[in-house]
């Protein structure tokens, strides 16, 4: 803790597998992952720090169980670091947010393959009020994605996808020029993403195999200006106005 810088923090949300067996603790340690490349990405992203346990049965101290699992850091400590003030908004009008960040935001759930957010509702959306006055969203909750790609999760019932693994951009509309810096951001940052997946040795070979080639999906898509038109641009209003 001392070396994440998280050690003075009075509450900590541990995050460990919820049942026994190595496919749950490859789920945590894959939704680590998306915290860290999240970190890459921006400034306004939650701290991680990856920790092995023990959980022992107070009722029975003999038992005790080896747990692996992460911790982050407490929104009012994300609040402090950044300079800003949590707030307590049940609904956000996504034209009040910094554009830049939050097509950030936006890119990054479509890298990962994250459809359970919500901009409006705030669902898995923390908004942090900045002193310039601006609002910027930090995401968090990753185990619905594609790269966490976990037994239980579903998709997002509302949109014509039929399971975590297919990207769903859910985006408000922006044109080509507006999203083209995004897009030039992401493209810039491809090395240092691809390295973190790559030493992520808390992961199997396997499984860092099949996020790098989930990844370079991404990356087709966002490379080729036919299938950014195809797949990000132009969706309908009516869908988007709750994202």
């Amino acid at each position: 803790l001392k070396a994440a810088e998280m050690h003075k923090h009075n509450e900590i949300k541990l995050v460990f597998p919820c049942k026994p067996g190595w496919e749950y603790k490859d789920y945590v340690l894959r939704e680590y992952l998306c915290y860290r490349l999240y970190n890459l990405l921006s400034p306004y992203s939650y701290r991680v720090k990856r920790v092995d346990f023990l959980l022992r049965d107070s009722a029975n101290l003999k038992y005790a169980q080896k747990l692996s699992g992460f911790i982050i850091e407490d929104k009012e400590e994300l609040a402090k670091r950044q300079n800003a003030k949590k707030t307590s908004f049940d609904f956000i009008d996504p034209d009040t947010l910094d554009p830049q960040i939050y097509l950030r935001v936006q890119l990054f759930q479509y890298l990962i393959g994250n459809t359970d957010w919500c901009t409006t509702t705030t669902h898995n959306l923390e908004p942090l009020l900045l002193k310039s006055g601006v609002i910027v969203p930090v995401p968090y909750d990753f185990d619905f994605s594609g790269m966490v790609n976990a037994a239980y999760a579903t998709p997002n019932s509302t949109l014509p996808i039929e399971s975590v693994r297919q990207r769903f951009f859910l985006g408000r509309y922006a044109s080509y020029e507006e999203l083209k810096p995004t897009l030039d951001f992401f493209r810039e940052k491809k090395a240092a993403l691809f390295e973190e997946v790559a030493a992520a040795d808390y992961l199997s070979r396997s499984s860092r195999k099949a996020l790098r080639k989930y990844m370079e999906k991404f990356y087709e898509v966002i490379e080729s200006p036919e299938r950014v038109e195809e797949h990000l641009l132009g969706k309908p209003a009516d869908l988007l106005y709750a994202y």
